[in-house]
């Protein structure tokens, strides 16, 4: 009998990038890496539903941040939900919420996503089957994948930001934890260098400024950036607005299976996908 594995699909560009991982809340074993081309189908991409996890782009999520005071999980998610559902002015059950906590810093991040976006996005994957509760924002699977998967950057406070060939998902981390989580829709190739460089500090800059209003008062550690090659004319525009430092995020190796591949693609282009079979 084959060892349990959670799969998860992100698409980055033109191209859906598959990841598969053996008893991913125990030692994660990275057993496959794949990329497909949209509407492949799952006979060609080989998974079963009930063990896969969408990428949700980030522009059909609502990101609800919450401040409230309290220990006990059960009692935060079930007053978290409800401030979420109150957020909304359509009837809840055109929604499904969800809610990430950290554990020191009285902070929440709410999702909330439309159930027939989430329909439509299936059919866009290819997906058969009921993948229903088994999706997650791209910000949020990126912070995790980045937490479990890549070695970390020293500091208290840092940044991610992972351009997908049409806009960031941004996500930032504290002392290991998730704590705010953003996106900036700007195609990089109809803007210029600078212009990239100065809306993505400034989506950063609102996030820091939320995160001390909140009590984490931290100085940006370093900014970790993914899709954008190092030494292009963003990369290092993005560089200047960033003086505490970029860097790209590194997969350990020690995580991937010795036959596991991804062809011509880098395993961070997988960081995403590896984030989802975490959740």
């Amino acid at each position: 009998m084959s060892d349990p594995a959670v799969s998860g699909i992100d698409r980055r560009s033109e191209f859906l990038y598959l990841a598969e991982v053996v008893e991913p809340s125990v030692r994660p074993n990275v057993r496959r890496l794949e990329r497909f081309r949209p509407r492949a189908g799952s006979d060609e991409m080989d998974v079963v539903a009930e063990n896969l996890r969408l990428a949700v782009p980030d522009v059909e999520v609502i990101f609800k941040h919450l401040s409230l005071i309290g220990s006990d999980p059960r009692s935060l998610d079930a007053r978290g939900r409800f401030e979420l559902t109150r957020s909304v002015l359509e009837p809840e059950n055109d929604y499904c919420f969800d809610l990430l906590c950290s554990s020191k810093h009285n902070r929440q991040v709410g999702l909330i996503y439309r159930h027939d976006r989430l329909a439509e996005l299936t059919g866009y994957y290819g997906v058969k089957g009921d993948v229903t509760g088994r999706y997650l924002a791209r910000a949020a699977a990126l912070g995790s994948g980045y937490l479990t998967f890549s070695r970390r950057v020293p500091g208290d406070l840092v940044a991610l930001a992972d351009y997908d060939g049409r806009l960031f998902s941004i996500c930032l981390i504290c002392k290991n934890e998730i704590v705010s989580l953003a996106r900036l829709d700007l195609p990089v190739p109809d803007t210029s260098p600078e212009r990239t460089a100065l809306e993505l500090k400034t989506v950063i800059n609102l996030k820091l400024a939320d995160l001390a209003g909140s009590g984490i008062n931290l100085p940006l550690s370093a900014l970790i950036l993914n899709g954008i090659p190092e030494g292009t004319e963003v990369w290092e525009a993005v560089a200047r607005y960033f003086p505490a430092g970029i860097t790209t995020p590194e997969i350990n190796r020690g995580y991937l299976s010795e036959n596991t591949a991804c062809g011509n693609e880098a395993a961070e282009d997988y960081l995403v996908a590896l984030g989802l079979t975490l959740n």
